[in-house]
C-alpha cells in the first residue's frame, strides 16, 4: 500500500464526542487522526453543561479547571422560568431552584466524587478541549470530510477530502470511530438503523446578546421559556 497515511485510529467528527475521544486516546498514548468537515468548533451554545460523571472524565484528562474557568460566567445561574414575557417571570421560582441545587451539591452522594457538574456551553467547551488536544500533539484536521471508506479483516481504508483545496487523501486505520453526530453518514453507510420516535421537534436557534439589566435588577436564571400567543421561545 503506497501513498497512504497510516494511523491506529481515525476519528470522524470533531464535536464534543470526537474531541473527548481524542483526549482519551492521548491519555493512553494511542496516536490518532481526527477529521472534521466544519471549519472550526461549534458557534452555537447548544449543550449547556456537564454532569458529575462527565466532569470526572474531564478531570482525568486534566482540563477540569479550564472548563470551570470557561463557564464561570454561568456557574451561579440556576432556575427554569416559564412566563408570557421575561418581565412577568416569577424569579422566586428560580431562587428556590438555586437553593435546591446548591443543597443537592452538598449531599452524601455528591460528596463521593472529587468534583461536581458545571455549566459550560458547547461553543465555549469545544475550544477548551481542542486546545488541550493540540497541546498534546493531537493530529486534528478541520475542513476535512470523509468521502468513503472500506473495511477488511485488518482495518479501514478511508478517503478524505480537504474542502478548501478539494484534494483527496487515503488514510488507513486499524479502527474508524464514528463521532459524526445524530445524522451520522457512517452509520447510514453501514445500514445501522435507529429505533424510537425519531425527531421529537424542529427548532430554530437564534444566537444574540442583549443587555437585560433593566429587567433583571441583578436577578439571574438559567433558562426562561417564553410562552405566549405568538409561539414559544427559550
Amino acid at each position: 500500500m503506497t501513498n497512504v497515511t497510516k494511523t491506529p485510529i481515525l476519528i470522524v467528527g470533531g464535536g464534543l464526542v470526537g474531541l473527548s475521544m481524542a483526549l482519551f486516546l492521548n491519555q493512553h498514548q494511542v496516536p490518532y487522526i481526527l477529521v472534521e468537515r466544519r471549519s472550526g468548533t461549534s458557534i452555537h451554545p447548544r449543550a449547556r453543561g456537564l454532569g458529575v460523571r462527565a466532569m470526572e472524565l474531564m478531570r482525568q484528562v486534566g482540563i477540569e479547571a479550564e472548563i470551570k474557568q470557561a463557564g464561570a460566567a454561568m456557574s451561579k445561574n440556576f432556575g427554569l422560568l416559564d412566563a408570557e414575557t421575561l418581565a412577568q417571570a416569577d424569579f422566586e421560582q428560580a431562587v428556590k431552584q438555586t437553593k435546591y441545587m446548591l443543597s443537592m451539591m452538598k449531599t452524601e452522594n455528591f460528596s463521593l466524587s472529587p468534583t461536581y457538574g458545571g455549566k459550560c456551553t458547547q461553543d465555549t467547551l469545544e475550544p477548551v478541549m481542542l486546545a488541550a488536544a493540540l497541546n498534546r500533539d493531537g493530529h486534528i484536521r478541520f475542513n476535512t470530510e470523509l468521502v468513503s471508506f472500506e473495511q477488511d479483516n485488518t482495518g479501514v481504508t478511508a478517503t478524505v477530502m480537504d474542502r478548501t483545496t478539494e484534494s483527496m487523501e487515503t488514510i488507513y486505520a486499524q479502527y474508524l470511530i464514528a463521532t459524526d453526530g445524530a445524522n451520522s453518514r457512517i452509520r447510514q453507510a453501514l445500514d445501522i438503523t435507529m429505533s424510537g420516535r425519531g425527531s421529537l421537534s424542529h427548532q430554530i436557534n437564534i444566537l444574540f446578546e442583549a443587555d437585560l439589566s433593566d429587567l433583571l435588577h441583578e436577578r439571574s436564571f438559567s433558562i426562561c421559556n417564553i410562552k405566549n400567543k405568538h409561539k414559544m421561545a427559550r
